[in-house]
């Protein structure tokens, strides 16, 4: 609560994440009471959770739009039981019987098709990833053009009942096998520095979507606060700052 007092005296705005798997790995951060509950009676406790999130925060209205789950469906991320399709349609309609707010739906931008998120829901967001790291091939890049993201949400207005999409989480930090704390800031480096900050913004523009998240911010303040290093943060505010003035 105190996170979203401080934004509201800011005039921010909040996405709010409920349910249980959440941004930030492992993702799925489970409460100890999880444990206690039969596997078969996990759902209803969900739904339950879910309600008394809802239910306590929506009186802030700095709360512009409830994102259900963080891209529920890719099943290959994060250590969380794969999603079943109806639970989460039990879910997304929950939340939108208990508050007249929009909802949104998170995808992969890489690797998923947003077809069977795009189809249960009008507003989607989307991932953007250029440099990552995973077991079976290491240190990864995307060849994919804007144009990939662009003429996917074209196609998918066409067949689907998707009305907007945007990019909620566009790669500003570095990704490695481990966390930043224990991997040398070099190493850091080479997955993230100002250059390829400068181009993967200028990439998201590109794709053509109305707004652009982006994620980071932790590693910024990290970085400017435990390693004397304030480039990324004073380059966000740039962005921001000229973002403002345009």
């Amino acid at each position: 609560k105190w996170q979203l007092e401080q934004i509201q005296m800011r005039g921010g705005q909040v996405i709010l994440v409920v349910g249980r798997r959440q941004p930030r790995w492992p993702e799925c951060h489970n409460p100890s009471w999880l444990g206690s509950i039969d596997q078969s009676a996990q759902h209803q406790a969900e739904l339950q959770y879910i309600r008394a999130t809802v239910e306590e925060l929506k009186q802030y209205s700095t709360i512009v739009a409830w994102q259900v789950e963080n891209e529920p469906f890719l099943d290959i991320f994060g250590e969380c039981p794969s999603e079943k399709p109806q639970e989460f349609r039990d879910k997304l309609a929950w939340v939108q019987s208990l508050d007249q707010r929009p909802t949104i739906v998170t995808d992969s931008g890489e690797l998923s098709s947003w077809y069977r998120t795009s189809s249960l829901n009008p507003i989607i967001g989307t991932s953007l990833y250029r440099h990552t790291w995973n077991k079976w091939y290491g240190d990864f890049y995307y060849p994919l053009p804007p144009a990939y993201y662009h003429w996917k949400a074209k196609l998918l207005k066409l067949v689907t009942p998707l009305e907007k999409i945007f990019i909620s989480e566009l790669q500003l930090e570095p990704w490695g096998d481990k966390s930043p704390a224990e991997t040398p800031i070099n190493e850091q480096l080479l997955s993230m520095n100002n250059l390829r900050f400068t181009k993967n913004v200028d990439f998201a523009r590109q794709v053509g979507f109305s707004e652009i998240y982006f994620w980071g911010a932790e590693w910024w303040y990290w970085m400017k606060e435990k390693q004397n290093n304030d480039s990324f943060w004073q380059q966000a505010i740039l962005i921001f700052k000229n973002q403002n003035n345009d």
